[in-house]
């Protein structure tokens, strides 16, 4: 391929060969018995330089295309439909029989996985291109990846096989007319247990991420307890905590249909933070690389990647061990909020943290 580190497999398809080599002996045999002329070895030298015709047709289109795959839309809601675009483009001055694509479809946050295989023509010096359209029928990240596709020459006897590895993503976010009434007294005193703290002792920073020590960090930052565990120094980051924080965690289900309602309730408790101008920090754990997330929500465009960051930490029950998480990491948190199925309905729970 043009331009590109693809790797191209070149690959007789032995079962058509097979046919055209029969097809061959049976003419050159009728010709001999019953056609004794200049045409019929003409015919013969024609049928025994097309198949290596066909194979430098075949290898000149490799040498001189290019693939690509894009989504129409980057985020779109759940019910809504994107548009998916392969294109081949050949700038050869040959056609070729057929181009096939095997394409795989993956929601990295369920883990669902679906594949499908497209054929277009290769017509020469075009953009060969289609577009398909897909339904976005649950949450999660959309993965489409275009692993490999196959080229066929005009007679059919080879096939070049291509590893190219193309990758897209969309990114499908709870859908507005789903979202219910939020229960905001709830979030307002999550809001207010961790003010109390902040009051205490006049404080006006408290602590963000654990980080190593470096020569210049002040003492009074050493998290001694947590360094004692891990036999070296490590430091609380002070972030500015003058504005209202809420802290939130969303727990997961098993069950597809509830899942994506705790995110649409999510949805709105992120769309009310950054109305009443809270600041939303977001805790999930990463259960793929076992360690706890933050992602800080204070503007509208936030929400976008806090999805992304919700996604890419997958679907874990956070309730049991995230209240020492927390103070693990942060000590002057005293509740966070977790979003989850509770009692046969979709709704929040303030815990303390211990």
């Amino acid at each position: 391929m043009k331009n590109h580190n693809y790797k191209i497999i070149y690959k007789p398809r032995i079962f058509r060969i097979l046919l055209y080599l029969i097809m061959y002996g049976i003419f050159g045999l009728f010709g001999f018995f019953f056609f004794r002329s200049y045409i019929n070895i003409a015919v013969l030298c024609i049928m025994t330089i097309f198949p290596f015709a066909s194979f430098i047709s075949l290898k000149n289109v490799c040498d001189n295309a290019s693939l690509s795959i894009s989504c129409s839309d980057k985020h779109i809601e759940k019910g809504e439909k994107f548009s998916l675009g392969i294109c081949l483009k050949n700038q050869s001055y040959l056609s070729l029989l057929r181009c096939e694509f095997h394409v795989n479809f993956v929601n990295t946050y369920y883990g669902f996985e679906n594949a499908c295989d497209f054929i277009i023509p290769v017509r020469a010096k075009q953009d060969n291109r289609v577009v398909y359209s897909f339904l976005a029928e649950c949450l999660g990240k959309q993965r489409i990846s275009l692993k490999q596709a196959a080229l066929f020459d005009f007679m059919g006897l080879f096939e070049a096989k291509i590893i190219c590895g193309l990758e897209d993503e969309v990114l499908i976010l709870p859908c507005k007319k789903e979202e219910h009434e939020l229960n905001s007294m709830g979030l307002l005193s999550g809001v207010s247990d961790n003010e109390d703290v902040t009051r205490k002792g006049n404080e006006f920073c408290e602590t963000g991420n654990i980080r190593e020590y470096v020569p210049g960090d002040r003492i009074k930052d050493i998290h001694w307890k947590l360094s004692a565990k891990k036999d070296k120094l490590l430091v609380k980051e002070r972030i500015n905590t003058n504005e209202n924080q809420l802290i939130l965690t969303i727990d997961s289900s098993p069950s597809v249909k509830i899942n994506d309602e705790i995110l649409c309730e999510a949805a709105l408790i992120m769309d009310y933070c950054t109305l009443e101008g809270i600041i939303l920090r977001i805790y999930q754990y990463d259960g793929i690389k076992k360690q706890l997330k933050e992602f800080n929500v204070s503007c509208s465009q936030d929400i976008y990647p806090a999805f992304d960051f919700i996604y890419s930490c997958g679907r874990t029950d956070n309730n049991s061990n995230m209240s020492i998480h927390l103070w693990e990491i942060d000590q002057k948190i005293s509740a966070y909020v977790s979003v989850g199925y509770y009692n046969g309905r979709i709704g929040e729970r303030i815990y303390e943290a211990v």
